[in-house]
């Protein structure tokens, strides 16, 4: 069976948000080679989040986490939609709205 705990920044053991399937590791890899996603480490768990420069807010450097059991439907929402998906998607998260312009 697969242990699927990890040791957190303390030493301690927790378990992991959600199993991740290869086929989402290759959504989410596919989604940083096109530079619109970046991973990033937190207490041990990898994370992914979506590229939002100067998107809601001028000179500004920002992104958003996408959730695990979240990344199929931000997957989706990219490929039929391109980059203005993924700042809809962030925006109606976030309850705001992009700067004019963003979506172009």
């Amino acid at each position: 069976m697969t242990d699927h705990t990890q040791n957190t920044a303390d030493g301690s053991k927790s378990a992991v948000d959600a199993v991740v399937s290869c086929e989402m590791w290759e959504k989410a890899a596919e989604m940083c080679a096109e530079d619109v996603a970046f991973f990033y480490m937190e207490n041990g768990a990898p994370k992914l989040c979506l590229i939002m420069n100067d998107t809601f807010h001028y000179a500004s450097a920002d992104a958003e986490v996408v959730e695990w059991p979240d990344l199929f439907n931000v997957y989706a929402l990219w490929k039929q939609h391109d980059i203005a998906g993924l700042i809809g998607w962030v925006a109606e998260r976030r309850g705001c709205e992009p700067l004019p312009g963003a979506c172009s």
